[in-house]
């Protein structure tokens, strides 16, 4: 019995990192990460330095920040989701505009 379960503590522990490498590698860990690439716009003026900034995207506020800590877009400007920190968008400008 006690063999049964040493082994068998041994085999899970070297057989799941290598179930769950291959098994889920096609899974999606969150929404969020289909927004990255898309457009938003601006409804409040993205400053980081005042840590202001809001955005809408796909019907929902979020609120936004520059990726560059310099930048600042004002309210009705265009830009690109870049990456999503928490519940903050990152934003640049779109590259029609650039």
């Amino acid at each position: 019995l006690a063999a049964f379960v040493i082994v068998s503590f041994i085999l899970l522990f070297f057989t799941r990192p290598f179930a769950l490498k291959y098994v889920n590698h096609n899974t999606v860990k969150t929404n969020s990460e289909s927004l990255i690439g898309k457009h938003a716009k601006v409804t409040s003026e993205v400053n980081n330095t005042e840590g202001t900034g809001a955005a809408v995207l796909n019907g929902q506020e979020w609120t936004a920040r520059a990726e560059d800590d310099g930048k600042i877009y004002p309210a009705g400007t265009l830009v690109e989701v870049k990456d999503i920190r928490g519940v903050k968008l990152i934003v640049s400008e779109t590259q029609e505009e650039a």
